[in-house]
């Protein structure tokens, strides 16, 4: 069942972005339907006692008003539907893709005792049968809370070994209790997942402030090394924040990276990645930092323990301030005659 899950949910990996817009549009959605009615009431409640004038503009107004939500109902609703099923069917077309090339595999005793017309059912019928029901899924708990969908995304991204099974419980127990679940923390559907998506979300806040960038020719890069799968939290925080800058932020665990140029971000596979050597300036520049580290130490105030807590050891690895001295070394190919940063009073 695991298994089966995790390669399930793989399936939305390449469709990120039109996923997170059909779920963007579908709050949106769900929105506008909760507000109708309430400017109805207000109209039944309030605007009926006004004076015969003041109604009347009040009344043409909060009109146009229904009816640009209307508009902006359907549109909504067009987008999930159309854009919705465009991610359905290219999901759909990649598992076919994936069962084609198992069924190339297979040897032809496994041919002899299977009906021909089964095997292609499987492919076609079966499939959209999936494809139809994934959408519906993550659509209906958009519904019944957004937080809800929330933790089954994040849950996705949370280093716990059985995240499928809990994701799968929780969405069970969901569709089984409604709303109120959300209520019941100490439910063992909803607990371990809660506490999976904690540890996730305090990884993110840790890295915001734990991450270290290199420059070279004009371009930023920087590793780290989580338990979890950060850096679709990250692209956000970094993104716009460094909405100028050429970067690349390497995930060495998950081995993926996330590149970013202005106005455009992927977070692609990566096997592997090793950071060229520094230049003399960039060399220089991480000597600055690490001096600037040491010196702002209260030597009589020293507490390795509760440095420790606030910065987790296993975080040190890509930290320009822990590396050893060849770190701070520039590279063979660095020219000579780089000019070198100057701290203010003449100091390098």
């Amino acid at each position: 069942m695991k298994d089966k899950l995790k390669k399930l949910f793989a399936y939305y990996a390449p469709y990120r972005k039109l996923f997170y817009s059909d779920m963007f549009f579908a709050v949106l959605g769900a929105v506008v339907t909760l507000v109708i009615p309430l400017v109805v009431r207000y109209i039944t409640n309030e605007v009926v006692y006004f004076d015969a004038a003041q109604a009347g503009r009040s009344i043409l107004m909060l009109g146009g008003l229904m009816v640009a939500l209307v508009l902006l109902e359907i549109f909504c609703n067009f987008y999930i539907a159309y854009f919705g099923h465009i991610m359905g069917a290219k999901m759909e077309a990649d598992m076919r893709r994936d069962i084609f090339g198992h069924y190339q595999k297979l040897t032809f005793a496994f041919y002899d005792n299977q009906k021909v017309g089964h095997l292609l059912s499987r492919i076609t019928s079966d499939l959209f049968d999936i494809s139809e029901l994934l959408l519906r899924v993550l659509v209906s708990l958009e519904k019944i809370d957004p937080y809800a969908k929330e933790l089954t995304v994040k849950g996705f991204l949370t280093c716990a070994p059985d995240r499928e099974v809990l994701l799968y419980r929780f969405i069970r127990a969901l569709y089984d209790i409604g709303r109120p679940l959300l209520r019941q923390l100490s439910d063992e559907a909803v607990l371990p997942l809660l506490r999976a998506v904690r540890h996730l979300d305090g990884e993110v806040h840790l890295l915001k402030g734990f991450v270290r960038f290199s420059e070279f020719e004009g371009t930023l890069a920087g590793e780290i090394r989580p338990k979890n799968r950060v850096l679709p939290l990250l692209r956000g925080h970094f993104c716009s924040r460094m909405y100028n800058e050429v970067f690349l932020l390497y995930d060495r665990n998950h081995r993926e990276a996330l590149v970013h140029r202005p106005g455009q971000w992927a977070i692609v596979p990566m096997e592997s990645f090793r950071m060229a050597a520094p230049s003399a300036e960039e060399a220089q520049y991480r000597r600055l930092w690490k001096r600037f580290y040491d010196t702002i130490e209260i030597k009589e105030r020293r507490n390795p323990r509760l440095r420790m807590s606030n910065m987790p050891k296993r975080y040190w690895e890509t930290m320009t301030e822990f590396q050893d001295p060849s770190y701070f070394q520039p590279g063979a190919d660095a020219l000579p005659d780089q000019q070198k940063p100057v701290l203010p009073g003449g100091a390098e």
